[in-house]
């Protein structure tokens, strides 16, 4: 694989927190910063990444969650568009067996608007190729 070179912030980050660690260790050996001090220090940046982390982790339970209300949303949106177009071909249905008066009038099959949502693959017999779809 191809490793990228990392950008010039990244570096100057790396620097810094090296030179912090070495000017660190060149005072521990000279005696001028006591271990407590160090382990303070280290203490507090322990607390920050652990606060990091749990801020993190909050943000990413609230993006699954409003992930998982979108999902829902568009599942149930689909459910009604389904139902929708279900009820449109009975209500076609319908009015094709005489059942309800047809307001419009008796129009033909390539008339249907609803003729694509048909699963009926009877007409392929009767060699209608003028499929709108």
């Amino acid at each position: 694989t191809m490793h990228q070179r990392p950008d010039d912030d990244e570096v100057e980050d790396f620097l810094e927190r090296a030179k912090e660690i070495e000017a660190k260790i060149k005072a521990i050996k000279e005696g001028r910063l006591p271990l407590e001090q160090l382990e303070r220090e280290e203490a507090e940046e322990k607390r920050k990444k652990e606060e990091e982390e749990r801020v993190r982790r909050k943000q990413k339970a609230e993006y699954d969650e409003r992930e998982a209300k979108r999902k829902a949303r568009e599942k149930q949106e689909e459910k009604e568009r389904w139902w929708r177009g279900a009820d449109l071909l009975l209500e076609h249905e319908d009015r094709r067996s005489g059942l309800v008066d047809d307001e419009e009038g008796e129009g033909t099959d390539d008339d249907d608007p609803l003729r694509k949502y048909e699963l009926d693959y009877s007409r392929w017999a009767r060699n209608d190729w003028n499929d709108p779809a």
